[in-house]
């Protein structure tokens, strides 16, 4: 989880926000590929691999909540446990050049993954039994879009996904405030991978808000995220400067994006750190690899 995936970002942060509690998934009646609590895929956990291993991780629980080819593919990588199966897909996949450092491979176990990387991971493996592959998409509002038509838009592509068989890898980001003489801006703190393994049945037309369910490593939990469309349009500045990686852009933007800012108790905790205790923290939702 360490990468950040990114270096710090200039962003514009406005419309959403999340909060995220841990849950039984057999409570939720949710759009996803169905597993009763006793055939529910083990949620890996990065700990068994490596502190910065959220984004394999990430990609083995999307081939586990995923369709049967996934399933099968998930199954068929070398190893009886989890993590092995975990480390085969490094070993296999994660030594490749890095699509933003092409001196480095895609994973560094010091370093993580950059998400631009996480799309050319998925195919590689995808292609392996000639199946469908993903795309990957930075969640920005465009244009003049509104807070409601953002909020529909990003959870149909959720939804679109979930119904194609491949869970979506997102990324999350968080910053920490820090203020100037004429403006606050954000500094990057960390970034992790998570997988969305389902979400709520249907959006009526007039929703304020969604929710959503996530494999999450670094906990080796379910955890539900309520997601709703922030109508304020406020916003603010994250700062970046130097490239790092997980999950944060390689180089310097020239204008404002706008994201999806999140309110998580237990995936706040897990990115925040001993920040969230002394200062004002952010997270959003940047990146996401879907069908």
């Amino acid at each position: 989880m360490r990468r950040n995936v990114f270096g710090f970002h200039g962003v514009l942060i406005t419309f959403f926000s999340l909060f995220v509690v841990g849950l039984q998934a057999e409570k939720a009646h949710a759009n996803s590929l169905s597993f009763s609590p006793a055939s529910r895929p083990e949620i890996i956990s990065q700990g068994d691999v490596g502190d910065c291993a959220c984004g394999p991780c990430a990609i083995f629980n999307a081939f586990q909540f995923g369709d049967p080819a996934l399933n099968n593919l998930a199954a068929a990588l070398p190893g009886d446990a989890p993590a092995d199966k975990v480390r085969a897909l490094i070993q296999r996949y994660g030594g490749r050049p890095s699509v933003i450092t092409c001196a480095q491979p895609r994973y560094l176990a010091n370093g993580g993954m950059w998400e631009d990387d996480l799309v050319p991971f998925i195919n590689d493996c995808l292609k392996t039994d000639d199946d469908a592959p993903v795309r990957g998409e930075r969640l920005a509002l465009r244009g003049s879009e509104t807070g409601r038509a953002y909020l529909r838009r990003v959870y149909g592509e959720l939804s679109h996904s979930l119904a194609a068989g491949f869970p979506p890898v997102v990324n999350l980001q968080a910053y920490t405030a820090h203020k100037g003489f004429f403006h606050r801006s954000w500094k990057w703190l960390d970034g992790h991978f998570v997988t969305v393994i389902a979400v709520q049945d249907r959006l009526p037309q007039n929703a304020s808000k969604f929710s959503m369910w996530v494999a999450d490593s670094q906990s080796g939990r379910i955890l539900e995220v309520s997601v709703y469309a922030d109508q304020n349009r406020s916003s603010a500045s994250l700062a970046r400067s130097q490239t790092r990686r997980s999950g944060k852009s390689p180089v310097p933007l020239s204008r404002d994006y706008p994201y999806l800012t999140i309110q998580s108790p237990s995936l706040e905790n897990m990115l925040e750190g001993p920040a969230s205790r002394s200062a004002q923290t952010i997270c959003v939702i940047e990146y996401v690899a879907h069908r």
